[in-house]
């Protein structure tokens, strides 16, 4: 339904469908519905519409066998969400969106068909370095999104590589995921505000193809190449593995 217009919004058209054209121009239906706006009226409409786009593409994800799930606002002082116990064995089902308010957080839990690099550059990472050095590897990016800090999250097929436990001096991690389900992660989605950085949202950069994405993961020999390419990449940044059956989150 998210996909579609709102109740209200089919009602306007249909009004305006029915005006008398003689000496009257049919407004925008845009124009009609944010010409009275504030600009926090308009900022929070905008924010609205992301969310809603953000949730529209976790259900196409989950279409094709990805996880993501909704994270509902955590009471005063326990953190930015309440969190879902085993979250890391959860399995591609819309279930799992609950009921999703555009104050859900979205995040994809990694190694089912994507996987990321976190580049954080408050801790002094590069994106364009980070970038240039995937390219060099031969590592695919699918996607790119600024973070609310200001960094990025380059997302890549996923390569069967557990997420990397890296102290955050170095200012570039992975969240990523075994064929054994250890060392998955999750991974914040546009559409996402965190209440961390004061409501600031996660933005596409490059925008994800599913259907792209989708005929990629069925393909056993560009996995097999970018398997490679990106553990070439992970033995240049001088990454390791997490331990077995940790999971990390992506905070940046």
């Amino acid at each position: 339904a998210l996909c579609t217009l709102r109740g209200s919004d089919h009602a306007l058209r249909a009004f305006l469908h029915v005006l008398p054209v003689r000496g009257l121009q049919r407004p925008r239906v845009g124009a009609v519905m944010t010409a009275t706006l504030t600009p926090a009226q308009a900022a929070a409409r905008a924010d609205v519409a992301a969310a809603e786009e953000g949730y529209a593409l976790a259900c196409r994800l989950i279409g094709i066998g990805i996880p993501v799930i909704a994270l509902p606002r955590a009471l005063s002082g326990t953190g930015e969400w309440n969190m879902p116990k085993a979250y890391t064995t959860f399995s591609a089902d819309l279930r799992h969106l609950g009921k999703w308010t555009p104050d859900h957080g979205l995040a994809l839990i990694t190694g089912h068909g994507l996987d990321a690099v976190d580049v954080d550059t408050k801790n002094g990472a590069s994106a364009g370095a980070e970038y240039a050095r995937l390219q060099a590897c031969d590592v695919r990016v699918l996607a790119e999104t600024r973070t609310p800090s200001g960094g990025a999250h380059f997302y890549v097929l996923s390569s069967g590589q557990r997420s990397t436990n890296r102290p955050t001096t170095t200012g570039v991690d992975t969240r990523m995921g075994d064929l054994e389900g250890q060392g998955r992660g999750l991974l914040y989605m546009p559409g996402t505000r965190r209440p961390k950085y004061g409501g600031k949202g996660y933005t596409w950069v490059q925008s994800l193809d599913v259907p792209a994405l989708a005929v990629a993961m069925a393909d056993p020999v560009l996995r097999a190449a970018q398997s490679l390419a990106v553990r070439a990449y992970m033995a240049e940044i001088g990454a390791s593995p997490a331990r077995e059956g940790v999971a990390t989150v992506a905070t940046a």
